[in-house]
Parts: structure tokens; sequence; C-alpha cells
């Protein structure tokens, strides 16, 4: 089965996706206008690094998102950029206060139009739907946004990525009762251990299988951010869910997001207090995390089956 689902340039065949990268951030936050090149030309880079690696497919899950800037620094990459609709986490400075105002019918229409006529104007459409939690519970806004986000899905036919440091289960919840497919929607940063509210890591697991029982998948990006997620309890859940019977549930990608100070200077999250992490670009997953996983015994079409299988039948609602 292929289908067509639509990126930055115009749409392609699942089939045409290859590596791919289901969470990432492209321009994610605001660029003061005089660094304008220099966030241009860092993006760049990174994209082109990525595709001489052998990514093929980002997903760019940013709903607060300047499509034409976009069109003009990525348009010539040569990279497949699904771009998003949906929401980031509530009384986020990036959400604009205006959405809090409206229906859960009002969210859900913003969505479909998004999706299948254009964002901002544009012809550029929204090939899944990002949405955020941030607490082990739900808020009233974080549960209407949700059920707009399943209604949506099922009508166009589009995947869910979530932000979900925390709170999964109530999230997978509240997606179950607004009739959400399951098998398409992904809870990204889930490993993240400052949300597992003092579970230990065997705890963790077995809270992680009550969810990919239902048919969800887990997008893990704490590579290198052992300071969130020890690098052996990481790579313990990895292997433990695979044996498990659940690698076409696991997701890996980066989440990628960068700013610049002041002076001009890029920094990628965390680098400034953890340098070590400067390393972290879209093609890090190729030449970092692929040969990591088969050092721990995967091999390599369990890593094919994350990077290129798996992703593939996220998209191939």
């Amino acid at each position: 089965m292929t289908k067509r689902i639509p990126t930055l340039l115009g749409s392609v065949n699942t089939d045409e996706m290859g590596f791919t990268l289901v969470h990432e951030h492209l321009l994610f936050w605001p660029i003061p206008e005089k660094y304008n090149r220099t966030a241009a030309y860092f993006l760049r880079e990174n994209l082109f690094r990525a595709k001489d690696r052998g990514i093929r497919t980002i997903a760019d899950v940013s709903p607060q998102r300047n499509v034409r800037r976009l069109q003009e620094v990525c348009g010539d990459t040569g990279m497949n950029l699904i771009l998003s609709t949906g929401y980031y986490i509530e009384n986020h400075r990036l959400v604009d206060k205006g959405v809090y105002a409206r229906t859960m019918e009002e969210d859900m229409e913003v969505m479909e139009r998004e999706i299948t006529q254009g964002i901002d104007e544009t012809r550029v459409k929204a090939g899944v739907i990002k949405v955020a939690g941030n607490g082990d519970e739900l808020s009233p806004w974080e549960t209407k946004v949700f059920t707009a986000a399943a209604k949506a899905s099922v009508k166009t036919k589009t995947p869910i990525c979530t932000h979900s440091c925390s709170g999964q289960a109530a999230q997978q919840r509240a997606l179950i009762n607004a009739g959400a497919d399951l098998s398409h929607v992904y809870y990204s940063h889930p490993e993240a251990k400052f949300g597992w509210q003092g579970r230990d890591v065997r705890q963790q697991l077995a809270y992680f299988l009550d969810l990919v029982k239902e048919g969800s998948s887990l997008m893990f990006n704490n590579f290198d951010f052992y300071f969130d997620t020890p690098k052996d309890e990481l790579l313990f859940l990895l292997r433990e869910l695979s044996y498990r019977g659940f690698l076409e549930n696991i997701l890996i990608s980066i989440d990628l997001n960068f700013e610049i100070d002041d002076e001009g200077l890029v920094w990628p999250e965390a680098s400034k207090s953890h340098p070590e992490t400067r390393r972290r670009d879209y093609g890090y997953v190729a030449d970092h995390v692929a040969p990591l996983l088969k050092s721990e015994g995967f091999t390599q079409t369990e890593i094919d089956t994350i990077f290129i299988h798996n992703p593939r039948h996220i998209f191939e609602f």
C-alpha cells in the first residue's frame, strides 16, 4: 500500500519517504531579522548534510511556522519536508493567545483546513497533526485540543504526533474517547525520566507496554541527552520493547531545534550547558544512533524497520 502525502514542495508517495525523522523542528524559535541569513545557513547546511547521510524525509512538528520562509530557505534542499497543523504547549510563548477562545469544532476546522486546503493562504498542506500535553493529566484546554485532533485525524486520514514527556496514558485515553486510530498516533519524548512520576525503569517499561498494546507508537530522541535519560536505561527500554514484539511501535528522531543569541551565535537545544550535544543534527541518527543500535544487537533489518518501515506505516493511514 502506498499513499500520497503532502510536503513543502508537493506530495510524494509513502514508498519515497525512505529514512525518516518523524519529530524535528526547522525554524522553531523566532529569529531576529538581522540573523535571518545565519539561521538559513545553519538550517540549510544541516539539511544538506542529513541528505548526504541518507535521510530522505523530515516531519517538522512545529505548528507555529512561517511556510513562505521555509519555502525560501529549504525549497532547494531536496529533502521531503512534512509540515504540521495543531497546537504546541498550553500557555507557551509560541502559542497565540487567540487560540484559547476557540471551540473544539473551530479547532477541528482549522486543522482540517490546513490539511486539505493549505497553511496560511499557501497551497502547502499539513501532513501531520501536532498536539501537546504538559502534565500527568490533561487540562480542559488540552482535552479539547486532543479531541479536535482525533476527530480531524480520522476525517482526513492524517497521523497525530504528541508532545508527551509525561502523561501519555492520559493522552491515550482522550484520543480513544474521541475515536482516534491509535495505530497512527505517536507519543514523543516518553523516555524523559523527569516525567516518569517516580517509576523506575522496569515500571516505566510496564507503563509503555500498556500503551503500545493498544497500537500507539513511542518516539525516542534523548540520545546524548543522557542527563534526561541515562544511556543504559534508554537502551534497556528499546531492547525490551523489541524483544517483547513491539519493534514496529518504536520511532526514533532527534528533535533538533536551535536559537540564536544576541551575538549571532547558533545554539542547538541544551548545547550551552551540555556541549557534547552540539553534534546532534538531522544526520546524527545515521552517524551515531544507528551504529549504537547495531552495537546493542539490533540487526540492520530491525534498524530499517525503525527508520523506514515504521514512519511509512504511521503516514499510510
